[in-house]
């Protein structure tokens, strides 16, 4: 940063707004997803996601605390096998790439019903994992993490209800970086949603953190080479 105000401070006086501008709003992947940021282990996992390590700011202010609250404000009890109508899918971060793409990164929360873990596999190009006591999948485009939420904050959870889903998405022209293999970027991509469901979870309250640890081991259980099509369902779905 010390070197990038060096350089600032040769610049003519019109070019100075433009870069003081730019310099603002620059962040590293450590201060990324809301004042908490993330934490060491889920920042390296976006920078070698991005090939990067330059960020601009959320300007939005998003956040896996925010989303918890939004989640845990339109909560409604049920059974963990009902079909759930008008899903919220909350946004949980952007991270946006430095002089390039800007939601070139997301996360989202939701409640889901257990019948969406059980259909997952079904359509994705890509991996099963464990994650703590917890299924996850990771596929060309992002991730799936599902943890279960005991919490004074969800009125009427319980261990079988709600199950909450934390979904990663990953713009295109992140998918092939040269250089990166796809089992590590299937990690890396869960490694960092991992750390956002964390932070809900424990804003939650969630019991046991949601079964989630700080210290993310993906565990691969299954691979899943579908077709192009089935893909290109499962990213449709997501979207």
């Amino acid at each position: 940063m010390s070197v990038f105000c060096c350089v600032l401070a040769g610049c003519t006086a019109g070019s100075d707004e433009k870069h003081h501008s730019s310099a603002s709003h620059f962040v590293s992947a450590r201060h990324l997803c809301g004042s908490d940021g993330l934490s060491p282990e889920a920042a390296k996992a976006v920078e070698y996601l991005a090939n990067s390590t330059k960020f601009d700011k959320d300007l939005g202010g998003l956040s896996p605390q925010a989303a918890a609250d939004a989640l845990a404000g339109d909560y409604l009890p049920g059974h963990p096998t009902d079909p759930l109508k008008d899903v919220k899918q909350l946004r949980a971060c952007d991270i946006n790439l430095h002089d390039g793409e800007w939601g070139a990164i997301t996360a989202e929360l939701s409640i889901v019903s257990d019948s969406e873990i059980h259909d997952e596999s079904s359509d994705i190009n890509g991996g099963t994992y464990r994650l703590g006591k917890n299924a996850a999948y990771s596929y060309p485009g992002g991730a799936d993490l599902y943890f279960k939420c005991v919490s004074d904050q969800l009125a009427g959870s319980s261990l079988d209800h709600p199950l909450v889903r934390a979904e990663l998405k990953v713009a295109p022209s992140l998918w092939h970086l040269p250089g990166h293999k796809e089992a590590d970027v299937q990690k890396a991509q869960l490694v960092l949603i991992n750390g956002i469901a964390l932070t809900a979870s424990k804003h939650l309250g969630c019991t046991d953190d949601g079964g989630l640890r700080s210290m993310a081991k993906p565990q691969l259980v299954a691979e899943h080479h579908g077709s192009s099509s089935s893909a290109s369902a499962a990213a449709t779905r997501r979207e």
